[in-house]
């Protein structure tokens, strides 16, 4: 019976394989390329998180220390891995629109897909894209937690799309 995973020592670590389905890979790979990472690093990070929730403090400090027992925000990691700070102005306006419609800041910059979180992410990037016009789709971006090239398509879906050159 296979399990769908093997192990491969690899140093002092072992690389695991995980055998997934077309559909949830491509899932993956979404949520990495938003993340602004590998769908490789962004296996890693959940493989690590789900470890660390699911197994918790076990007081071996080496083992804690190995998986990171700590909050890993996936959606801030750029490639680089240091994401752009996001603009606190646009911050400060996203944070309004959220309160508006009774939510918060972090809800808007999740991965929420019910109505009325949809409604105030469309709106809070409506309101930020016209009170900081000169916003990169990156500056964008950072401040809903998206990478830059998930920002053209969303502006383009909410009719704030660019036209011509960037300056």
């Amino acid at each position: 019976m296979s399990l769908g995973y093997e192990t491969k020592p690899v140093g002092p670590k072992f690389q695991i394989q995980v055998v997934v389905n077309g559909k949830a890979r491509e899932h993956l790979a979404r949520l990495a390329r938003d993340a602004g990472c590998t769908t490789a690093m962004y296996a890693q990070r959940l493989f690590d998180a789900a470890f660390a929730a699911r197994c918790g403090v076990s007081g071996d400090a080496e083992l804690e220390s190995a998986i990171g027992v700590a909050k890993v925000d996936m959606t801030s990691v750029a490639p680089s891995g240091e994401a752009p700070a996001p603009d606190a102005a646009a911050m400060e306006i996203a944070a309004e629109v959220a309160a508006r419609f009774g939510v918060s800041l972090d809800t808007i910059r999740g991965r929420s897909t019910d109505a009325t979180v949809c409604a105030a992410r469309a709106a809070a990037i409506r309101e930020v894209f016209r009170k900081r016009p000169g916003m990169t789709n990156k500056q964008l971006g950072a401040v809903f937690a998206r990478s830059h090239d998930r920002m053209s398509p969303i502006l383009v879906k909410l009719g704030l799309a660019r036209k011509g050159p960037r300056a």
